[in-house]
């Protein structure tokens, strides 16, 4: 009897993570701009990871409550939650098609973060890793640095860009 009942607490509970849906929105993060960002609450999380991928930027389309963007951080969200972290994956601001190396580690490219952030952190007290994948390395390394923010509780660098 005990294992049907755990079996179907087991079954229950992946029901309600499969079915579970982040939130697209569009932060003003600047005069006149919007950063897109994709949101989903883990229940119980232990803390938030920020997520910066790589190539261009962006998470990829929204479709029915998820990313669906290939890249390894974005492909990685439903892994994240699974083990009680938020996922915020930064998007992209609408003044710009991609986020290339120039672009982030300038001034702009910083006030959509820090804007970005301060409305994850509206979203969730938790502390906040930040991770960057391949070129998001460059804008994780960059917040890390100009971002001075408690929340922020470390930095996560994979495929790090060493030269462009």
């Amino acid at each position: 009897m005990f294992r049907r009942i755990a079996l179907a607490i087991a079954l229950m509970t992946l029901s309600v993570i499969a079915s579970a849906e982040g939130t697209l929105y569009k932060v003003p993060t600047r005069e006149g701009i919007t950063t897109t960002l994709f949101w989903e609450a883990a229940p119980d999380a232990k803390a938030t990871v920020f997520l910066f991928p790589g190539g261009g930027g962006g998470f990829g389309k929204f479709e029915d409550g998820k990313a669906t963007g290939g890249n390894f951080l974005v492909r990685s969200a439903p892994y994240f939650l699974a083990n009680g972290f938020n996922v915020a994956i930064f998007g992209r601001p609408n003044d710009m098609d991609e986020l290339g190396w120039t672009e982030r580690t300038e001034p702009k490219h910083m006030t959509d973060v820090a804007k970005v952030l301060e409305f994850v952190k509206q979203k969730s007290d938790l502390p906040v890793w930040i991770i960057g994948t391949s070129r998001g390395t460059v804008s994780a390394t960059a917040t890390a640095i100009s971002v001075h923010d408690p929340a922020i509780a470390g930095l996560v660098l994979t495929s790090s860009v060493v030269r462009f």
